[in-house]
């Protein structure tokens, strides 16, 4: 049943996307513009006007999790890394894929089926947070893979 009523949908919004892209020639850089400055911001806003005091009863919590999920995936993906010897670029990029969730597109929807408003309130909280790490520490990553430096 999540599978219908979550996830489907999603990933049929993605093959649409991938038809249109394919024959009628979009430019992606409308949707991410679209995406970035109305439609997260929407979304945002909608979830702490109406879980707003919910959420900073227990942000506490859900920054705490944030940062210990994240940190460890860090650590996991840089110790993978190393041990199957990656070269510099691929080490960046596989570092950066790993400990960075998906939490825009699969887990606000997850969230939402299984815990409610309440549920994707805390999960765009959660995006939030793990937005301005990709933002901040993944175009960091991203750079370091383009040029030749060491330092992580």
């Amino acid at each position: 049943m999540l599978f219908v009523k979550v996830i489907l949908p999603v990933y049929l919004i993605i093959a649409i996307a991938y038809i249109l892209a394919k024959y009628k020639r979009l430019d992606p850089f409308q949707f991410s513009v679209l995406s970035i400055y109305i439609l997260t911001p929407a979304l945002i806003i909608r979830s702490f006007d109406i879980y707003g005091e919910v959420l900073l009863k227990s942000v506490h919590l859900v920054v705490v999790h944030s940062i210990i999920q994240t940190l460890l995936m860090y650590v996991l993906a840089l110790f993978f890394a190393n041990l199957m010897k990656l070269s510099n670029r691929s080490r960046y990029i596989f570092i950066l894929l790993s400990f960075l969730p998906n939490t825009g597109n699969i887990g606000i929807p997850v969230c939402e089926y299984y815990l409610g408003s309440a549920g994707s309130s805390f999960a765009t909280f959660i995006l939030v947070v793990t937005s301005i790490l990709s933002q901040t520490y993944g175009v960091y990553l991203v750079m370091k893979s383009k040029s030749n430096s060491t330092d992580l």
